[in-house]
Order: C-alpha cells, then structure tokens, then sequence
C-alpha cells in the first residue's frame, strides 16, 4: 500500500485542533469537541453520600465547572429546573428513587438534558440496564478520575448541539411560518388587485347596459300617476321594484264623472317584465284616451290582442300578465273586468271581505272577449279598497310567506286612518318581514270611497 499524505487540515482534525474550512468569500470554523464543552458550564450532581458529593463537586469544580448537588433523587427533580442546566451526574442506588428513575423523570421535564451515571455497581446486567433506559454514559466511581472528565466533555457537547439544533429548528419554523405569512398576504394582495381589476373591466363591459336600464327605470317611473286627484276617492299607491326595473302595473286616470284604475302583474320580473308593462301602460292609456266612457271589458280585448301579437307572433316571447281594469263612478259603483289578485273591501266598521276577479290573462290567446264581462260593487260611503299585487301575499322569510291573514290583519288594525298612512304602514311591515330584499316586485293601492 502507498503512503498517502496527509494535508495540514487534516492532520489538525485528527489530532484535535481547528480546522479551517475554506469557501468563496468567507471562511468557516470547526471546534473540536473539547471547546464546545468546556467550562464554564453547569453541572448536577445526585448522590446519597456526603462523601462522594464533596470529593465530585470538588474534582471538578477544579476542572472549572459550576457544580450543583443533591443528596437525593427528590432534591434533585427541583434542583433540575436550574436554568441553563448542561448535563446531570447521578449515582444508580439511591433511598428514593434510583438513577435510572431519576433519569426518567429528568427526562420528562427537558428531554435534551444528558444523564450520566456514577455508581459503584460492576453486574454488566446494571449496566446495560442504564444504556437499555438511554442514559447517556456510566462511570464507575473506582475510576472517575479518568474517565469523568471525557464523559462529562462528551455528554455536554451532546446536550449543546441538540440544543443548538433545537433552536436553529425553531428558527427555521418561525422562519417558515413568516414567509407562510407573507406569501400568503402577497396572494391575498394579488386576488383582491385581479377581484378590482375584473370589477372595472366588468363595470366598463356593463356600463352600457346599465345606462339603458337606468334610462327604462326613469321611464318606468315618470309615468306613473304623479298625483291623485278624483272627486268622491282618496286614493295612495306604491310599487317597490325587486330589480332596477319592474313587471308590476298600476294606473289612476282621472274621467268627468270618476276615473279609470288599473293594477297588473307580469310575469317574471326585471328589464323583460319592465317592458311588457311600458306596452300594457301604453296600450291601456291610448284605449282609456279613445272611449273614456267606455267599460272594463270593453277595453281588455283591443290591449290583449296588441300583446298578443306583439309578444307570441313579433318576437316570438310567451310573456304574459295579470290584469284588472277598474272604472270608477262618482256615485261609488265600481266596474271591474280582467283576472288578478282579490279585491279587499274594508266597511267603515272594520268588517272585510274579498271580491274574486274574473276574466283570463292577457297575452296568451289572441281573443279574450268570450271570457269578459264587467261586474260591479256598490261602495258606501267611508267603504276602504285594497288592491295589490302577489309580490305582498308571497314575501318571504326564509320559508315563510307574508300570506294573506297578515295582510288582512293589518288592513282591520289600520282601516280607520288616512289612505297614505294605511299604505305607508302595511308596506313596512312587507319590507320588515322580508328584511328589506322583496323576491318579487310588490303594489299596493288603497283607495276610500267619501262620497260626492
């Protein structure tokens, strides 16, 4: 075998000095065992013998070490909470608890901690009971002036690096867990900036759209009746939209002796249903224009035959509607043709009842004349009208509709107060049930009957 020779790095290394480890721009350092475990450092030593604690303790307090004793296994538990404690030199037979139950319980406490065994004992079965237990080293006492110190250095260097270890892995995770952070908020960051920029892109593509929305609503809502004004009735109405556009009807206009009323649904709702009902306020107000003498049935076919045609056979939609026309005389008889909701009819003394509407709905088939006939109710004077829309019967809460009992209830509370106040008060209560988001659009017309 050639002799191979050995570099002054490496030669340091095996004979224990430092070794200088050379890389790009910086330079590194080896310690030997010797120099990370030595003293100053902190030492216990268990033992139940005076003699053997002060002969220790003194051998290597000379060595440099700070020593700590105690004379039993229990001291010893309350001794070990010292802080920077670097290794534990415990005798094996003690009156309490020997060394390797010392051991244990040291090693619940801080599992990193090295135990060293001194005992007197030479039954190779006790001594492999302690390494079998994972106490880190036995010394006999007969030779601990020889073999002690190198244990000690051994056993302190351990608990050094496992602790270093520790740490540097505790580091490591909170280094982690920062970046965990702050990738996280940078993703965050980054989804709520594309969230913002697909909203604008969004808006942008949408703008369009919603200025023509915007442009029906205003429409929708400049031609309804402003104001109310007909002799012998007192009259208040609202329609709350479920979207910026809604398919619910209502008219009041004026005649010489009376007025002609309307209310109406259409089916769906939204920008579709808002349309349909431009065509039926329309329509109706051209008829009405033509023959203001005219009854309800006999203006119902000519507005179903418009739409009929306009939606079925123009542009080919199956819209409909519920509709029923009103024409009121001055005398308190009440005209009315068409299907829709029942009308309420509330006495000056609280008694109610309903009228069924009659007649089929508008837009399905192009004749409906067979289906029409004007019937009439006689109102006394003081007599309440209610009329609504199914928007208010079926708001919902969570699985709960509005209904008509409730609705009923309200108009028997509130019939004797002014018609604005009546309209106003059962409206809040609609919006309160569904907490403010009706599912559908809702009108309500509360008119009274005074008399000439």
């Amino acid at each position: 075998m050639s002799d191979v020779e050995v570099g002054p790095s490496l030669s340091a290394a095996v004979s224990g000095g430092p070794v200088a480890l050379h890389g790009p721009g910086r330079l590194a350092f080896l310690r030997t065992t010797q120099e990370t475990a030595s003293p100053p450092g902190k030492l216990l030593l268990i033992d139940d013998s005076p003699l053997a604690l002060d002969t220790v303790s003194t051998f290597l307090g000379d060595m440099g070490w700070t020593v700590l004793v105690a004379p039993s296994g229990a001291e010893a538990l309350q001794v070990a909470s010292t802080p920077d404690l670097d290794a534990v030199i415990a005798d094996l037979n003690m009156p309490d608890m020997n060394g390797i139950e010392v051991f244990r319980r040291l090693y619940d406490m801080d599992p990193l901690l090295p135990v060293i065994i001194l005992s007197e004992e030479s039954a190779m079965s006790q001594i492999l009971e302690t390494v079998h237990a994972g106490v880190f080293d036995f010394v006999p006492k007969s030779d601990y002036e020889r073999m002690l110190p190198a244990a000690v250095t051994r056993a302190v260097a351990h608990g050094r690096v496992l602790r270093e270890n520790q740490r540097l892995s505790q580091d490591l995770v909170r280094a982690n867990e920062g970046l965990e952070r702050r990738v996280a908020e940078q993703a965050r960051l980054l989804e709520e900036r594309l969230r913002r920029e697909a909203a604008l892109e969004r808006d942008a593509e949408l703008a369009p759209l919603r200025k023509e929305v915007e442009i029906a609503r205003r429409i929708q809502t400049s031609i309804l009746p402003a104001q109310f004004r007909v002799p012998g009735l007192q009259i208040a109405a609202q329609m709350i939209t479920a979207s910026e556009v809604g398919g619910d009807y209502y008219d009041v206009r004026p005649t010489a002796d009376g007025c002609w009323l309307g209310i109406g649904d259409v089916a769906g709702h939204g920008l579709a249903a808002g349309l349909v009902m431009l065509m039926i306020q329309s329509g109706l107000s051209s008829l009405v224009l033509q023959n203001p003498g005219a009854l309800p049935h006999e203006i119902l076919p000519a507005l179903n035959r418009m739409l009929y045609q306009n939606l079925r056979l123009r542009m080919g939609r199956d819209d409909h509607a519920s509709l029923t026309m009103f024409r009121f005389f001055a005398d308190g008889r009440l005209a009315y043709a068409g299907a829709h909701e029942e009308i309420v009819v509330c006495s000056p003394s609280g008694q109610i009842r309903t009228v069924a509407t009659h007649g089929t709905w508008v837009g399905i088939s192009e004749d409906i004349s067979p289906d029409l006939e004007s019937r009439f109710l006689a109102l006394a004077q003081g007599d309440l009208v209610v009329l609504y829309t199914d928007g208010i019967p079926e708001a919902r809460r969570e699985h709960e509709c509005y209904g008509m009992p409730r609705l009923l209830a309200e108009i028997e509370k509130r019939h004797t107060q002014p018609v604005e106040e009546i309209l106003t008060g059962i409206m809040s209560t609609v919006l309160d049930f569904c907490a403010a988001s009706p599912q559908d659009d809702a009108t309500l017309l509360v008119l009274r009957y005074v008399g000439r």
